[in-house]
């Protein structure tokens, strides 16, 4: 079943569930029935537009609306690693998993934001990444994904002072990933990460921290583009 759509008005959202059901090597039915209490199971980003695009999913992106901790999420889950932003990496058979607490997200702890979806959302940096799927409900929660692959566009729209040399190896990523064009703020935010490049290399250190595994082939790429 191909779940694509080009409005969120036309979005199959129990199709969007059963591929992602039927695409995790049964992390998804996994993570429903051990967090059966929670109040939503939010599949995130690429995980999602992944999904509505109809390509492989490569790993899992998830935020849960629960009482739960990490901590407990560690003791519950089968950690591998952390991410560069601090996260748990947990793996179930075979597939990369990124899941925590909603209310323990980074930008709620850091940016002090409301611990809701549309909060979490809102601090996401491209276009791309602003959309959710409860995996229990079925409910849907759009803030600019969907036009940006109707317009097959990847917009910064959510500037970070502090990461956006790091943003601009992610929209390398996201262009190999989708093969679509830079918008104005991310061609902007690709400029000013070159020019910082030049003067402060210790940025690439962040930039390699950032990648996981299945991307650190590509990092000769960025050097390149972006030196």
């Amino acid at each position: 079943m191909n779940p694509h759509c080009s409005t969120i008005a036309t979005v199959d959202t129990k199709a969007v569930v059963e591929w992602l059901r039927n695409n995790s090597n049964g992390a998804v039915d996994m993570l429903i029935s051990q967090f059966s209490d929670a109040n939503a199971i939010w599949a995130l980003g690429g995980t999602v537009f992944s999904c509505l695009r109809n390509k492989p999913l490569n790993d899992l992106d998830v935020a849960i609306d629960t009482e739960a901790t990490r901590k407990d999420m560690d003791k519950m889950l089968e950690i591998r690693s952390k991410n560069y932003f601090g996260g748990s990496v947990y793996v179930y058979n075979g597939l990369p998993m990124d899941v925590w607490p909603l209310k323990e997200s980074l930008e709620v702890a850091s940016i002090g934001i409301e611990p809701t979806i549309d909060g979490l959302l809102t601090t996401f940096p491209f276009n791309l990444d602003k959309i959710a799927i409860d995996l229990k409900s079925g409910e849907l929660r759009d803030l600019g994904c969907i036009d940006g692959l109707r317009s097959k566009c990847i917009e910064y729209s959510t500037p970070r002072t502090h990461t956006f040399h790091v943003d601009a190896a992610r929209a390398f990523m996201l262009q190999q990933k989708t093969g679509f064009d830079f918008g104005p703020t991310t061609k902007e935010v690709i400029n000013r990460t070159k020019l910082a490049l030049r003067t402060n290399h210790e940025l690439w250190y962040d930039i390699a921290q950032s990648l996981t595994p299945k991307h650190t082939d590509i990092l000769k790429y960025l050097q390149m583009v972006l030196m």
